[in-house]
């Protein structure tokens, strides 16, 4: 799930405003390190959509049971009588042969019979189930049908170095005996297929006992490693435009598919930005109860008015349950709960500006969903809801908060919402859209900031802030025309798509303040449109470039901004 910690440590705007008429300039709110955090630490999340998803190969390698009545015998029957039927009663399965009753029957209409038995069991998800007539004398019109539901006997597992047998196993031990459900085992694929670096098919077999099909885990899985490094020019000029930073994943270190993410970030000068992140992500259960727990520093000093010394940091740390709830083949849905504590200090001439300190519970929840039109939709729900004189934390109402009337009471709600739609000519078009609400005037680390990458390009990095707003973008991405699909020179298997994209973009974002704003930033609008490239995976070389263009005057700083991301995948 897309976790978007809202992270922060802030300046206080009225109170740099306040400074303007003697040093001729009003620091945007880029300054604030709240700011900075959620804006480094939504771009070191690794979650790389597609706009299809992956589906767990599952295959059945089962003889069928087949009955056959000499040709052109017909029998009279009257009465059928069921037999191994435990999911559906005798009377649903009389339903579906009643028309068949007091007719003379051939070896097509009984095969009919079952066909439409096991129907009714496939589209309840026992895959495995089969219906057939056993060798009988049949005497007086009565006929028996036999279901084997299909039990599941037991599991092996084949083909895994780095994650154990004993691992993958308890995703499916507790089917043992149950009638083999596909959607349940597609859920249990789903789930272990979400850990890093290890993909799991399963194919059935004929089991020892009669009734019984055994369960073959098929594992396809490397060492779970991961290590990139990147520059980039997404930075604020008033801490530092551009930025190096390096991102360590490791997995199934010490629990069974546990994963440690540490990500550091530095600036340049390097005493003018230093971000650090570690997030550990451990299972609870097999049934995709999952606990994360991360903990966040980070430190910065605004290059202008050096006379103030204008300095702060954030230390946050946080715990979070997630549950998966609905894994199929299109739809999967997720919801979660969170707590996090934050200290959030800003400091001016070595004395505290402000200090929020907020204990901010969050409940969560995601769909993503992939549809027939070659589309795939990912939202993320987040509320959050500030609790006030809670370890340490501000009151309500606070003299210590970076804005004046706001404190450690607040509820705010945030969407995001993405939407990726496989085009024509090997097209991809990607909207996404984030928005805010909330009835509070809240700390500036809690607001909705427009401007910068991945938001509205061509307008500096947290060009205003808002209590309530939204940002969104659409982007066109293309290949090279005419040699998409040709191969490339220095590969077997990838193709110039797979290498080049172009890329064109419109995004537009707007603010709004609830309470006295005389001293604050009033709504703002903007709207920006741009172009691009992307480049993946060239010698393990990740670039890419966007050229900004801001199509509203409101806080445009420049005709046009560019960024630049460089990155290596180191292993």
């Amino acid at each position: 799930m897309r976790a978007k910690f809202v992270l922060a440590l802030s300046i206080l705007s009225s109170g740099l405003s306040s400074l303007s008429p003697l040093y001729g300039v009003t620091p945007p709110p880029a300054s604030n390190a709240g700011i900075i955090d959620k804006e480094i630490q939504d771009q070191y999340e690794v979650n790389i959509f597609s706009p299809t998803k992956d589906i767990p190969v599952l295959d059945v390698d089962i003889p069928f049971q087949k009955f056959d009545l000499p040709e052109g015998i017909s029998v009279q029957i009257n009465t059928f009588i069921f037999q191994g039927n435990t999911i559906f009663s005798d009377q649903q399965l009389q339903n579906i042969a009643a028309d068949y009753v007091g007719k003379d029957l051939k070896s097509s209409d009984v095969k009919e019979i079952c066909y439409r038995i096991q129907k009714l069991y496939a589209e309840h998800g026992y895959i495995l189930s089969r219906a057939y007539t056993p060798v009988q004398e049949i005497a007086g019109g009565t006929l028996t049908i036999e279901v084997i539901e299909g039990v599941l006997g037991s599991i092996e597992v084949e083909g895994n170095r780095y994650y154990s047998t004993k691992f993958i196993k308890k995703y499916f031990s507790s089917q043992i005996g149950d009638v083999v459900d596909y959607n349940r085992l597609l859920r249990s694929l789903m789930l272990i297929n979400e850990h890093m670096d290890l993909n799991v098919g399963a194919i059935f077999k004929k089991g020892k006992n009669k009734g019984e099909a055994d369960l073959i885990i098929v594992a396809k899985d490397k060492l779970p490693l991961h290590i990139a490094t990147d520059y980039n020019t997404y930075g604020s000029y008033l801490t530092t435009k551009g930025r190096a930073g390096l991102r360590v994943d490791g997995g199934n270190i010490a629990l069974g598919g546990d994963k440690l993410s540490l990500m550091e970030v530095m600036g340049f000068p390097f005493d003018h930005l230093d971000f650090s992140n570690a997030i550990y992500s451990v299972p609870l259960t097999a049934n995709g109860l999952r606990m994360d727990l991360s903990y966040l520093y980070s430190g910065f000093k605004v290059n202008t008015l050096n006379a103030l010394h204008l300095k702060g940091s954030s230390n946050i740390a946080g715990i979070r349950f997630y549950q998966a709830m609905h894994r199929t083949r299109r739809l999967s849905t997720d919801v979660g709960i969170g707590f996090d504590y934050k200290d959030l200090l800003n400091q001016q001439m070595s004395k505290t500006f402000s200090y929020d300190k907020l204990r901010v519970l969050t409940f969560s929840g995601r769909l993503d969903y992939a549809d027939s039109y070659k589309g795939r939709l990912i939202s993320d729900f987040n509320l959050f809801i500030g609790i006030p004189n809670f370890l340490g934390g501000l009151s309500a109402v606070d003299h210590l908060c970076s804005r004046k009337g706001a404190g450690g009471r607040f509820f705010i709600a945030n969407l995001d919402v993405r939407r990726l739609q496989q085009l024509p000519w090997d097209c991809l078009l990607v909207f996404s859209a984030t928005a805010q609400g909330t009835l509070n005037k809240i700390p500036i680390a809690q607001q909705i900031y427009i401007g910068g990458i991945d938001n509205v390009r061509g307008y500096p990095l947290a060009t205003a802030l808002g209590d309530n707003g939204y940002y969104g973008t659409l982007e066109l991405r293309a290949p090279i025309p005419y040699v998409a699909n040709y191969t490339l020179p220095f590969s077997k298997t990838r193709k110039w798509k797979d290498l080049f994209q172009f890329v064109f973009f419109t995004d537009t974002g707007a603010i709004f303040l609830n309470g006295h704003v005389q001293k604050e930033q009033a709504p703002s609008f903007i709207t920006s449109a741009g172009l691009g490239f992307r480049i993946t995976n060239l010698w393990r070389f990740d670039i890419s470039y966007d050229s900004g263009f801001a199509l509203t005057k409101d806080h445009k700083s420049s005709d046009s901004i560019q960024y630049l991301r460089v990155a290596l995948r180191i292993l």
